[in-house]
């Protein structure tokens, strides 16, 4: 989301990434897109795993507007080492 990186074997070689923009898939694809986000603050308020599914969600605060956000995360496994897919969501009016 711009703050922090994500490291490169979080990510299943032929993971997915949906978002508003559009989808991404694959490993570098991922991550070049990624490079290009930037915010200023990430607040999360709730992290939910089970099995092989998790999501996340909270406020990202990019060019002084303040949204609300979701990713909800699929991992190739139970051992929660891959991601497998990523959808993300992003809604104004976090603040």
């Amino acid at each position: 989301m711009g703050v922090g990186a994500l490291a490169p074997e979080c990510l299943a070689e032929a993971a997915s990434w949906d978002r508003r923009e559009g989808g991404v898939t694959g490993r570098a694809a991922i991550l070049a897109t990624a490079e290009k986000q930037s915010a200023e603050a990430i607040e999360i308020d709730q992290v939910v795993t089970h099995g092989r599914a998790g999501s996340v969600s909270g406020r990202v605060t990019r060019d002084g507007d303040t949204n609300l956000f979701c990713h909800v995360i699929r991992f190739t496994s139970a051992s929660v080492r891959e991601i497998a897919q990523l959808v993300s969501f992003e809604h104004p009016g976090g603040a």
